[in-house]
C-alpha cells in the first residue's frame, strides 16, 4: 500500500513539473471560434414571450388604474367642502347624578347607572305595552 502511494506521488510530481507545449496556436484559436459559431442558439419558447407580453400589459394597465384613482381622489378632496363635525350630547339622568355626587364621580360609574336606569325604563315600557295589549 505504501509502495503504490509512493508511486502515485512520484507520478503526480512528474506531471506537475511538465509544462505543456502548444503547437500551432493560431489554429487552436480558430478551431475554438468556429466550434462556438456552429453551436445552435436556443430560441426562447413562444409561450414565454406571450406570457411576458401579457404580464407587461397587465402591469401597465394596473399602474394606470392606480394613478387615475389617486388623481380622482385628489380632485374630489380639492373640490369638496370641508367636513363639519357634529357633537352629540348625552343626557344623564338626574337620579344618577345625585347618586354619583355623594362619592367620587367616575365616567364608568355614570355609564353603569345610566344603563340601569335605561333597563328600568324599558321594563316599565314593556309592562305598559303588555297591559294595553291584554
Amino acid at each position: 500500500m505504501k509502495n503504490t502511494n509512493i508511486k502515485f506521488e512520484n507520478l503526480l510530481n512528474n506531471l506537475r513539473q511538465q509544462q505543456p507545449e502548444l503547437h500551432d496556436a493560431e489554429n487552436v484559436i480558430n478551431s475554438i471560434m468556429t466550434h462556438i459559431a456552429q453551436i445552435p442558439k436556443k430560441r426562447k419558447p413562444k409561450t414565454l414571450i406571450w406570457i411576458r407580453t401579457i404580464s407587461s400589459v397587465a402591469a401597465i394597465f394596473l399602474l394606470g388604474l392606480f394613478i387615475s384613482q389617486q388623481w380622482n381622489i385628489e380632485i374630489e378632496q380639492s373640490t369638496s367642502e370641508p367636513t363639519t363635525w357634529t357633537y352629540c350630547s348625552t343626557n344623564i339622568d338626574s337620579l344618577c347624578m345625585q347618586k354619583l355626587s355623594e362619592k367620587h364621580q367616575n365616567l364608568v360609574d355614570a355609564y353603569y347607572c345610566h344603563m340601569q336606569r335605561n333597563s328600568e325604563k324599558n321594563k316599565l315600557q314593556k309592562s305598559i305595552y303588555q297591559q294595553l295589549k291584554n
